[in-house]
């Protein structure tokens, strides 16, 4: 298991109505354990990685909630995490596709946010828009009656949320 601590980090958190100067941050396998100020004194745990972020300022991975990834080419999803966008929500894209990307980013062949995927935006049995992206990133429920059935698949196949459109 990997253990990291940043020691002497500018904190934003997004909770505390000031940043926080001199936390320390204890992670393990990936995954935020500790958060502690400066007074507090904490030593770093032996096998740790010790990382001093002095003049350096930590803040909560952002979360892009509205993107259609797969219409990117993959070079740009680094730059999601670059910029310090580590979830991104896709709201419309080929379900087959979308899945398949988050499947990607997940196992580690392509480097990117994390992805929540909605699949297709459910359009109406007449379709708000002809241009081929929207037709592309879109599905037509045919009446009120076929909703449960579209939803229903949608959920089955692993979606994170549905997107209605009208």
């Amino acid at each position: 298991m990997t253990t990291l601590f940043l020691q002497n980090a500018r904190l934003i958190d997004g909770l505390a109505a000031e940043p926080q100067d001199g936390v320390s941050i204890l992670i393990e396998a990936e995954r935020i354990r500790e958060v502690v100020p400066a007074s507090a004194g904490r030593p770093a745990p032996a096998e740790a990685t010790v990382v001093d972020l002095r003049g350096k300022t930590v803040v909560p991975g952002l979360i892009d909630t509205h993107v259609h990834m797969t219409m990117m080419d993959e070079s740009y999803y680094p730059l999601f995490l670059a910029a310090g966008v580590t979830s991104a929500r896709d709201l419309g894209g080929k379900l087959e596709n979308v899945l398949a990307l988050r499947t990607d980013l997940e196992s580690g062949k392509l480097v990117g946010p994390r992805l929540l995927v909605y699949g297709p935006m459910l359009d109406g049995a007449v379709s708000s828009a002809e241009a081929p992206f929207f037709l592309d990133v879109s599905d037509r429920v045919p009446s009120p009656e076929a909703v449960p059935e579209k939803v229903g698949g949608l959920l089955e196949a692993g979606v994170d949320g549905v997107k209605l459109y009208y």
